[in-house]
């Protein structure tokens, strides 16, 4: 079961937000400051992703984790009878939304992630940050911290996040996808990313100047592989959904305007 939120103009085109997978995640959590800068022009859906807010604690151990949200989005937009909807997903809602781009599953005016690499680039301060939970306020205070410059201005941001992290199955989603085999090689199997995005016109990648999760400079090794990326630069930390809401708003409104007057 997919758990979502509508909000906006029920005639707007459709556009897909999907959230970080930070602990305690959730769309509304995400993309509510970004809601009334967008509303008057775009019907906006915000899914909870698999793991995630009030959506189905189910996880998928012998996949990367993109997938099954990858395939989430295709199912919900379908269920929904989307057609030219556009997808936007901050942080590893980005990467999700960058893999299902490189999947062709969707039926997508635009494609665009903020601060998501689809994997690869991530920072390892960000990487050691979001990977193990520790109970209380104060470390849900600290993920916030990477999020977003002043972590502090943000308290029942931090507050709300706390609540999810503790919703039944959540943590068990996320710590199972660390669980291996003691005895597994180290060996992957091969993945095309991002060699796949080759050919597509119209995806978009948000790279901050301040992002601490990410490497500096991911968009521009990503269009190194896949030049047909379409890539922009913001100033500010990871999240400027939470941040920076307008200034996000107007980025994204730009790109589905400008990829609409193409058809």
């Amino acid at each position: 079961m997919t758990h979502y939120v509508e909000a906006g103009n029920p005639d707007g085109e459709p556009v897909i937000l999907l959230h970080d997978g930070a602990w305690g995640g959730y769309g509304l959590l995400s993309w509510e400051p970004v809601l009334p800068f967008l509303e008057e022009r775009w019907r906006l859906l915000l899914p909870d992703m698999l793991g995630f807010g009030k959506s189905d604690k189910a996880v998928y151990l012998d996949r990367p984790p993109y997938w099954p949200r990858v395939r989430q989005v295709t199912a919900f937009a379908r269920e929904l009878d989307l057609h030219n909807f556009h997808v936007v997903g901050t942080s590893f809602g980005g990467s999700v939304a960058l893999r299902g781009a490189a999947s062709r599953e969707w039926n997508a005016r635009t494609i665009t992630s903020i601060g998501g690499g689809g994997g690869p680039w991530r920072s390892a301060e960000g990487i050691d940050a979001l990977t193990e939970l520790i109970p209380g306020r104060e470390f849900i205070r600290d993920v916030v911290g990477m999020l977003v410059s002043d972590p502090d201005s943000f308290p029942t941001h931090i507050d709300n996040r706390l609540a999810a992290s503790m919703i039944p199955g959540h943590y068990a989603c996320l710590a199972s996808l660390r669980l291996r085999h003691p005895g597994a090689s180290d060996s992957r199997p091969e993945d095309p990313y991002p060699a796949d995005l080759v050919g597509l016109n119209n995806v978009y990648a948000i790279e901050m100047d301040s992002d601490r999760i990410m490497n500096a400079g991911w968009s521009d090794e990503l269009r190194r592989i896949a030049p047909n990326v379409n890539a922009i630069s913001m100033s500010g930390a990871h999240s400027p959904n939470l941040e920076n809401p307008s200034e996000t708003a107007a980025v994204l409104e730009s790109i589905f305007t400008a990829q609409s007057e193409k058809l």
